[in-house]
């Protein structure tokens, strides 16, 4: 009994599934004749997924809805399709196909692309400001290499009062983890005003000894707890370390000597 009831779910999982699949197709028909949206709850569904792809979200279904959301952004027509899929399947839908079927939605959609994308998808985008992917800083900025120019630097923009949060990431190529590869490291300063609406870009400067010494020394005065490794989604930020303010001030302290 418990086996057939297991795979009654997975028929209604697929079910659903295929339900996604049809309104992702019907809509994209309805928007290539009409220039617009036919239902009249659409477009809410589609600011509703502007911000919840623009603002930071608690664990749970709404964080899950945005990471499909940034998922379907990162790949081509972005807009376009983030436009479409929010309109036609809305934050309930995604999230009730549970992890596998956000999956598979996603690779339908990069799949099946240029059947589902048209020019009126990408004005409606412009219409509801869907952001791009790097408006939202989702293309990693920690593996390019634009992200260094040439001597080291460390510049942090003191005009207006931030709240400053300082993490240590790799710049590791993000499609292969070869251990031949040669790689470097980077510290990289997010700017946020207190009211969190607006932000500087990442300032990024190599991780070079000065750096190693501090967190060294930190380790050895027993306060290496206060070193944090997160790891985020690997589709949209690589593992980072996270450290106090005081001990990113000393670390540039020294970086400021070494490079003088």
């Amino acid at each position: 009994m418990a086996h057939l009831g297991q795979n009654e779910h997975t028929i209604a999982k697929r079910s659903n599934l295929d339900d996604a699949f049809a309104r992702l197709h019907k809509v994209s028909g309805e928007v290539k004749i009409l220039r617009r949206f036919a239902g009249k709850r659409q477009p809410g569904l589609v600011s509703n997924a502007v911000r919840i792809m623009s603002t930071e979200q608690p664990e749970g279904p709404f964080q899950d809805y945005q990471k499909f959301l940034h998922d379907i952004l990162k790949g081509e027509s972005g807009r376009s399709m983030v436009t479409l899929c929010s309109g036609s399947l809305g934050k309930s839908r995604v999230v009730g196909l549970g992890p596998g079927g956000r999956t598979a939605l996603v690779k339908y959609i990069t799949d099946n692309r240029s059947r589902l994308d048209c020019e009126t998808l990408s004005s409606l985008a412009s219409l509801y400001k869907v952001p791009s992917a790097a408006e939202l800083s989702l293309e990693d900025t920690q593996i390019s290499d634009n992200n260094i120019t040439e001597g080291d630097r460390f510049q942090v923009d003191e005009s207006q009062p931030r709240r400053t949060s300082v993490s240590f990431g790799s710049r590791a190529d993000s499609t292969s983890h070869n251990p031949n590869k040669d790689s470097s490291f980077i510290a990289e300063t997010h700017l946020h005003d207190q009211n969190r609406k607006n932000s500087k870009g990442p300032t990024t400067v190599p991780l070079n000894l000065a750096a190693i010494e501090v967190l060294q020394d930190v380790v050895k005065e027993g306060h290496g707890d206060r070193l944090q490794i997160v790891f985020p989604d690997p589709f949209v930020q690589q593992p980072f370390m996270r450290i106090p303010l005081e001990i990113a001030s000393k670390i540039m302290q020294k970086y400021t000597v070494q490079t003088a």
